[in-house]
This record gives structure tokens, C-alpha cells and sequence, in this order.
């Protein structure tokens, strides 16, 4: 099973990104707890980083490492996020990993939704 979770966020053209002080821009995400769904997992990770709840939550990839998942923003919960957030057309510097790393994820999600829309 999976261990971490990334969720890609879609708003119009733009895709969100969470501010890591320690590490930099990011997907929101994070490790799956034991007995916790991947699905499940993404839905709290993407609540606690960004203070909303994920609508729209599609997995678009899944292997042993990770659970990749396309959300659109939801309503905003009454808790304050861990990160600041922000939206993005193209990828900022500073980044957490790799720039190439990102674009293979929102590659992958642009695919799935032209194959699904």
C-alpha cells in the first residue's frame, strides 16, 4: 500500500501550492496513518495544510511509494492552515524537490483528466 499522498489542486488554469518554511513550495500531502485509506489520508493532509476541504477527489496514480489525487478547492473548514498557499501557472523557485518531479505529477493529472473529463 501507498505511503504518502499527494493531492494536485486545480483552480481554473492555476494548480496549488503550500509553502514548507523549512523546504519550500509544495502539493499539499503527507504520510498515510496505519489503518487510514489513501483516499482518507488525502482529504486530512489537504484540511490541514491548506484550512480547505478537497472537493472533486480523483486518485490519478497509485503505486507502492504513493497515492497521487486530482481535487478541486472546496469550502474552507474553520481551522488555520499549517502553510501558507497560493496558486500557481507555472512552477515558483524554490521548490521542495526536483522542478522535473513536478511536472511529471501535473503532467500525469493534465492526461488523466483529458481521458476523463
Amino acid at each position: 500500500m501507498a505511503k504518502y499522498t499527494i493531492i494536485v489542486c486545480y483552480r481554473d488554469n492555476e494548480f496549488l501550492l503550500v509553502y514548507n518554511p523549512e523546504r519550500g513550495w509544495e502539493f499539499p500531502g503527507g504520510k498515510i496513518k496505519e489503518n487510514e485509506t489513501p483516499q482518507k489520508a488525502a482529504q486530512r493532509e489537504f484540511k490541514e495544510e491548506t484550512a480547505y476541504r478537497p472537493r472533486s477527489l480523483k486518485i490519478i496514480e497509485k503505486d507502492r511509494e504513493k497515492s497521487i489525487f486530482k481535487a478541486e478547492l472546496g469550502e474552507r473548514t474553520k481551522q488555520k492552515s499549517e502553510y501558507p498557499i497560493a496558486f500557481f501557472r507555472k512552477l515558483p523557485e524554490n521548490l521542495s524537490f526536483p522542478q522535473k518531479e513536478y511536472k511529471k505529477i501535473i503532467e500525469k493529472t493534465k492526461q488523466r483528466s483529458k481521458q476523463n473529463p
